[in-house]
């Protein structure tokens, strides 16, 4: 089942937290929020935020500067604002590598390693990313460029270890409607124009040159 109504994503989320937690009282729960500044991680910081209230748990948001994106220096102005008035704890990181080639590669690895060394470190339960189902169709279609197995197909988890990945059957059409009804800030990341990336070749000129029957396949392969 796909979920496409807004008003439902904060009940979508308090349900997968719910199920995600298990046996462990939510009073215990402590999770990171990984966040970029972006709407789809923009608005899984703000929900977590609202139910962090009313279910009584607890968590801390993080944001990784690549310094890839014209809004970098606003999104940690944001942040830090976001952080003082929900009083929330913040954490900022900065890459200050930078890769010659296959940055995609390098900068999750570099975001995952860094993710489980905060959790290790402040004792989280579980770190949220937003990805969602459109990411998924991508993820699918990456995986059947060249060789591949039947294992390629399984796409992005939505549990793995630490990860959890509460928007992975939302589609990204939700996320708009639900960021676009409820005023969430959020920053435009100019690095999705670069379709020197894979994914963002994919996104910006593959997927819309594609017919309805080929994101049928990608469903069902993916369901």
């Amino acid at each position: 089942m796909r979920f496409n109504i807004p008003y439902d994503l904060n009940k979508i989320i308090e349900k997968k937290i719910i199920q995600y937690s298990g046996n462990i009282p939510l009073s215990k729960i402590k999770i990171l929020v990984a966040y970029s500044g972006g709407i789809d991680s923009s608005i899984l910081l703000n929900i977590v935020n609202g139910l962090s209230k009313t279910m009584n748990f607890k968590y801390d948001f993080v944001y990784i500067n690549h310094h890839m994106t014209l809004n970098d220096k606003n999104i940690l102005k944001y942040s830090r604002q976001f952080s003082k008035k929900n009083k929330v704890n913040f954490i900022d990181n900065s890459i200050s590598e930078i890769p010659t080639r296959n940055k995609e590669a390098f900068y999750r690895e570099y975001r995952y390693n860094y993710f489980d060394c905060l959790r290790i470190k402040n004792k989280y339960n579980f770190i949220f990313t937003a990805h969602h189902y459109d990411d998924q169709l991508e993820t699918v279609y990456m995986r059947t460029l060249g060789k591949y197995d039947w294992t390629n197909l399984l796409g992005i988890r939505e549990s793995k270890d630490f990860i959890r990945r509460p928007l992975l059957k939302i589609r990204k059409k939700t996320i708009i409607d639900y960021a676009n009804s409820n005023d969430i800030n959020w920053f435009f990341d100019y690095t999705n124009n670069d379709s020197r990336i894979l994914r963002n070749n994919i996104r910006n000129n593959i997927f819309p040159t594609k017919n309805i029957v080929f994101f049928y396949f990608l469903f069902f392969i993916n369901s």
